[in-house]
């Protein structure tokens, strides 16, 4: 269970609009798109390199997105990091915990992780507002630009070195 957002995301408009977004990480920020398991255009150039192994240090795929070659593009309405907390990686929620997504940029926290915390009434949908993270979030979707700076930690997806 996850708090959802309201409808549409941020990710649904820039798609309505004609802005590419990589469906992995967020970003709108890019030159070269690089194809995913959506089609053309659907992953920034990192992720895009990582999925299909391109580059210099590995000639192997790092990102394993074969759950997600039979979703259609119009289905994926968020990035697939932001199905996990920022914090604990972890993409499942509690009654007490909820998983709760930003509505302006490729994060998404569980109550508890979060730093400053998220109550009760934000976590819950029952009223119209969005839910933003970081007060940036909120400029981030009137602007229509998404900016993903990763952590250095393991994302989800991403094989160890080991199994390449």
């Amino acid at each position: 269970m996850a708090r959802e957002s309201l409808r549409p995301t941020v990710f649904e408009e820039l798609s309505h609009n004609g802005v590419d977004w990589c469906r992995y990480c967020g970003t709108t920020e890019g030159i070269n798109w690089r194809p995913g398991p959506w089609g053309k255009r659907t992953l920034c150039n990192k992720h895009g390199c990582d999925y299909k192994g391109y580059g210099f240090a590995s000639k192997m795929p790092r990102l394993n997105l074969k759950n997600f070659v039979d979703e259609a593009l119009d289905e994926r309405i968020r990035p697939v990091l932001q199905t996990f907390c920022q914090m604990c990686q972890l993409d499942t929620s509690e009654l007490d915990n909820v998983l709760v997504h930003c509505d302006g940029c490729h994060r998404a926290y569980h109550q508890c992780c979060h730093p400053e915390g998220i109550c009760d009434s934000e976590a819950s949908l029952s009223g119209s507002s969005r839910w933003y993270c970081e007060p940036s979030c909120r400029d981030n979707a009137r602007k229509r630009r998404i900016v993903v700076e990763l952590p250095k930690c393991r994302l989800p997806y991403i094989l160890p070195m080991e199994l390449h």
